[in-house]
């Protein structure tokens, strides 16, 4: 790894025989403007490049940290995340690329302390649940030669050359190494501060030295590595100083910060302080912190939320964020036409539910070198589609249809266990088909795997799936009395559908629309599709074709009347939205369902 050969040399020279471990951070988890310190439940003023936890949001608890599926960083026990602002080359027309990252980030626990320390025998402490902090300052434009700005170093790697608290004036063959060092002392009293930094204070010396009596408490010291692939733009300097720009309209360098939000198990990382002592940084040096695979770190992701463009060339910088050369203090911009709205998730798939009732399982592995995730036939195409998979998949009898490396499509009827996608995790499918650059076909080493949904079934993709584990209404003490376990497996279907219904209805585009189409102006789903569900007929015991076998076979109308009442009440609760204009079961007259 990286981290062995590269270690920066303020570490090679203050570190000796100090222990400190590295959590290397793969891929970020997701790029775009959110960050919940600074701005907790809205946009952040600019772009973020956040590894860590798949439970990373724009509002964040610890408890939602550690609830993470995976994270893009090495070690199970931290599922914590970590984010620093993009960089972006700033051309001379005036427009913005993108600089791409040298894998993604190295996060240095450093055991530092100091005899000196005020609390010095209490020893080095872990952080606590609930625990954030910031180091350094996104409006400075000028080096002012403090503890904080000195914690913010840069290494132009391939050159000679000391250490630089703003950009680099050369190119940097191997990347352009970025450097942030976080205070270690704490005032042992507040997980946050109104500024995000006045709860902690930097030692004497920065990484080491004396804590101040007002931050008595020392942590384990956090030092963040991102490197930027800005050898890219060697032939493209057009003036003296370095044409790149962090997200935040800094193009001096001495804007760069990190965030951290805390998502250790506490135990566990105090367990590491005192055991994992070793001097070479490595991971294996410490047995107790139990290290993620490398395929689910890659296919660590959080689907974006924010319409905007940050990658690739861009008119100009996401958010409000002119380029602000200084030597003065930023000034934050705001009504420049951004967009301040938080978006739905922007899920890695077409929804082919309704037009080809198939439903998307998530992202399979399917690495080269192996045999394939489905091998019953397949196709290539320049113009290939999700659509166009399904229905090669489909008419030829298959089960399941998978696109992968943007233009293959894969056909089978089976899925071994190994090759299912993992639950909470979004995979490494990513890249746009070659059809249609607005869908996902697949990814290197990952295939976009769809289902035939079985007639008579809800069909609903992965992401919809809801299980609040809670024993369904009337069933708490299992079966009821002259229920078969059939009319169980019914009562589930049923339950099921109505949380589509819901589904549905909660995610309409405007109120206008649902009005319509709850109050019968809309054509129903169960007037074209033979297999939705009639509620009526369950309602009243008729029969139907797709969810009852038989005449002899219906649902226990007390039952039903359970269920019927369960989601009026619901609807009642959503201001009316369902209990008032829709009524499911016994003697209901309207049964259109929003027609989407």
């Amino acid at each position: 790894m990286r981290f062995l050969s590269n270690v920066s040399g303020l570490l090679l020279a203050t570190t000796g025989a100090q222990a400190f471990f590295v959590v290397p951070c793969s891929r970020p988890v997701v790029v775009q403007r959110a960050d919940p310190i600074v701005n907790p439940g809205a946009l952040a003023g600019h772009v973020h490049t956040i590894m860590g936890g798949s439970a990373f949001n724009f509002t964040m608890s610890y408890d939602d940290a550690v609830s993470s599926a995976c994270s893009t960083c090495k070690v199970r026990q931290d599922l914590s995340n970590y984010w620093t602002p993009n960089l972006y080359y700033e051309s001379e027309n005036g427009k913005f690329e993108a600089v791409k990252q040298l894998g993604g980030m190295l996060v240095y626990y450093l055991q530092r302390s100091d005899s000196r320390d005020p609390e010095y025998e209490n020893g080095l402490l872990a952080f606590p649940p609930g625990f954030q902090m910031l180091a350094g300052d996104p409006s400075l434009r000028s080096f002012g030669d403090t503890l904080e700005q000195r914690a913010i170093s840069y290494v132009c790697l391939g050159v000679s050359g000391p250490e630089t608290h703003q950009f680099p004036s050369q190119n940097c063959p191997y990347g352009l190494r970025v450097q942030v060092m976080f205070p270690s002392c704490w005032d042992g009293h507040n997980l946050d501060s109104p500024n995000h930094k006045s709860h902690m204070a930097y030692p004497s010396l920065v990484d080491n030295g004396v804590c101040p009596t007002s931050h008595p408490k020392r942590f384990i010291t956090l030092f963040y590595e991102v490197t930027f692939q800005i050898d890219d733009f060697k032939d493209k300097w057009y003036k003296d100083t370095p044409p790149f720009v962090y997200s935040n309209g800094d193009p001096t360098g001495y804007g760069l910060h990190g965030d951290f939000v805390n998502g250790w198990d506490t135990d566990v990382l105090k367990s590491a302080i005192a055991n994992c002592t070793d001097a070479s940084g490595s991971l294996d040096r410490c047995p107790l912190l139990h290290q993620f695979d490398d395929e689910t770190m890659r296919g660590c992701r959080v689907p974006v939320r924010v319409e905007e463009q940050v990658d690739g060339t861009l008119n100009k910088l996401p958010g409000c964020n002119p380029v602000q050369r200084g030597p003065g203090r930023a000034t934050q911009q705001s009504d420049c036409g951004a967009t301040t709205t938080i978006s739905p998730p922007q899920w890695p798939y077409t929804d082919m539910t309704k037009s080809h009732r198939f439903r998307y399982r998530g992202c399979a592995p399917d690495a080269s070198g192996k045999s394939r995730t489905l091998n019953g036939t397949d196709v290539s195409s320049d113009n290939m589609t999700v659509a166009r998979c399904l229905e090669y998949c489909d008419e030829r009898g298959f089960k399941y249809a998978g696109v992968e490396y943007r233009r293959e499509c894969f056909c089978g009827n089976f899925v071994d266990h190994d090759r299912e996608p993992k639950k909470g995790i979004l995979g490494v499918c990513e890249l746009p088909c070659t059809g249609d650059n607005n869908e996902v076909c697949g990814g290197y080493g990952g295939i976009s795997l769809y289902e035939k949904c079985s007639a008579g079934t809800a069909c609903k993709n992965a992401d919809l799936d809801i299980d609040t584990k809670e024993p369904l209404p009337g069933f708490e003490n299992g079966l009821r009395a002259g229920m078969t376990t059939t009319d169980m497996v019914r009562c589930r279907s049923l339950v099921e559908q109505s949380r589509i219904l819901v589904m549905e209805v909660l995610s309409s585009d405007t109120e206008e629309t649902d009005d319509a189409d709850l109050d019968g102006g809309g054509e129903s789903d169960t007037d074209n599709d033979p297999d939705a569900l009639s509620m009526a007929n369950l309602g009243t015991g008729q029969s139907s074709t797709a969810w009852v076998e038989d005449d002899e076979a219906r649902l226990s109308m007390d039952v039903v009347r359970v269920y019927e009442n369960t989601i009026v009440q619901l609807g009642n609760r959503l201001g009316d939205t369902l209990g008032g204009k829709i009524q499911i079961g016994i003697g209901a007259e309207d049964h259109s369902r929003p027609d989407n």
